[in-house]
């Protein structure tokens, strides 16, 4: 339990900045058929051993917290690039290539 209680998970739990989005992850906030329900689906996806993915509520927020500095610091400077060297560019629409995990 030590080991749970200092985690980087652990810290944007403590974080008040986080807090709303912890709220819906709180067992005790669940009713008796969403927390069936939620049985239910991890038994069946747990079946499946080809593709496994695992989004927790806390592993998309950690993600995403680990994830998006790099990922706006990285489009920043390639607007910035294209800003520099092509003053009159005006993009009108944007293609998400989509560099996230994946099996």
């Amino acid at each position: 339990e030590a080991q749970e209680n200092s985690g980087p998970l652990s810290k944007l739990r403590k974080n008040p900045a986080f807090a709303d989005l912890f709220e819906h992850t709180d067992a005790t906030s669940l009713d008796d058929s969403t927390i069936k329900r939620l049985a239910v689906a991890h038994k069946e996806e747990s079946r499946h051993k080809l593709f496994q993915m695992f989004w927790s509520p806390e592993a998309a927020i950690t993600y995403t917290a680990h994830r998006y500095p790099a990922t706006w610091a990285t489009n920043y400077r390639v607007l910035y690039e294209l800003a520099r060297r092509v003053p009159d560019f005006q993009p009108q629409s944007i293609l998400d290539y989509g560099a996230g995990p994946a099996p």
